[in-house]
């Protein structure tokens, strides 16, 4: 098999130990390449649960106006085992808001954990690193 799939639109089923099951979006542009063996496709594809949160439980700011939130998932490489990378980005935030939202999550424990709260509690929780 041979070419490349570029992706308009779809979905993407994020199960977590048959615990958390969401529906995240592809979003448009994303590609499946084949240079041979269907299952050794090349994939760039990027999916994104969106919710809105107040993020005042993650910088402390005392402000509880919800914001939208993407809860992203990058997956690139190969097929059947692709490098999967978790982001949060906020879409209409200005870049102050954005590098404060990106400098509270320190780790990556602490970006998993804001990423899984987002999913399953449409929330941030409580920073462990404190407001940054």
């Amino acid at each position: 098999m041979f070419g490349e799939y570029i992706i308009e639109e779809g979905d993407y089923l994020f199960t977590l130990q048959n615990i958390i099951n969401k529906k995240l979006n592809i979003e448009p542009g994303g590609t499946n390449r084949w240079n041979g063996d269907p299952f050794d496709a090349t994939l760039d594809i990027v999916a994104n649960y969106p919710t809105k949160a107040s993020l005042n439980d993650l910088l402390g700011n005392n402000d509880d106006r919800k914001v939208v939130v993407h809860d992203r998932v990058t997956m690139t490489g190969r097929l059947m085992s692709p490098d999967v990378k978790y982001d949060i980005y906020l879409p209409n935030a200005d870049e102050s808001t954005r590098l404060s939202v990106s400098s509270a999550m320190t780790s990556s424990e602490e970006l998993n954990k804001q990423f899984i709260s987002l999913l399953t509690l449409n929330r941030f929780v409580l920073s462990t690193t404190g407001p940054g």
